[in-house]
């Protein structure tokens, strides 16, 4: 089965038709112009932060490097209870969150 152009744009007219009441539609033509889009302010603000943070490194050097000696130096001490309760909190949150 063919469709044809005319066909499809009968079913639009008569869809236009009962839908915004529209006594007859008529051909607009080709369309003139060029297209532009008009972002709102809120959008044009996400978009900068957006930018904005794909700049910014993926780690922060200078914090892994005082780590890092800290580390190496064994000057870096972690308390078990502190990881276990990190461990827990963090197990509740996401569970909140289902």
């Amino acid at each position: 089965m063919h469709v044809s152009n005319a066909q499809i744009q009968k079913v639009l007219d008569l869809h236009l038709h009962r839908v915004y009441g529209l006594r007859e539609v008529q051909d607009a033509g080709p369309a003139r112009g060029t297209d532009e889009l008009i972002l709102s302010r809120k959008a044009t603000d996400v978009r900068e932060i957006k930018r904005q943070v794909a700049g910014l490194p993926d780690m922060r050097a200078g914090v892994v490097k005082g780590f890092r000696s800290k580390v190496q130096a064994g000057d870096y001490k972690v308390s078990e209870s502190e990881v276990a309760e990190k461990m827990l909190a963090a197990a509740l949150q996401s569970r909140t969150r289902l």
